[in-house]
């Protein structure tokens, strides 16, 4: 598994992408800052695979897996439970993403 961590800065707002890449796929961990507010939100933790996840899952081009067909899966709800394990231990960032990509190419 190949960790990777992207950086985006604009109009006062800091995005932290956390991608996980294995064969199956990419796990992501959005993170976006907020500079005049002082305040983290957690955007996703969702999988860019690259197989259908269900039945009429529709894919498209995508930069996470460098052109290929992308079929995503966003999880906002997982993204907040990533965050607040990563406050005290920030590797757990990485062991959060692994059980998605182990959940969902199992």
């Amino acid at each position: 598994m190949e960790r990777k961590i992207r950086t985006e800065r604009k109009d006062g707002v800091t995005t932290t992408f956390y991608y996980l890449n294995g064969p199956e796929g990419t796990v992501q961990f959005m993170l976006v800052y907020i500079h005049a507010l002082e305040m983290y939100l957690p955007m996703d933790a969702g999988f860019h695979s690259r197989k259908p996840l269900y039945e009429g899952h529709d894919g498209d081009a995508c930069s996470v897996l460098d052109g290929d067909t992308c079929y995503f899966a966003p999880n906002y709800h997982g993204a907040e439970a990533i965050r607040e394990a990563a406050a005290s231990d920030p590797e757990e960032v990485w062991t959060h993403l692994q059980r998605i990509y182990d959940r969902l190419t199992a």
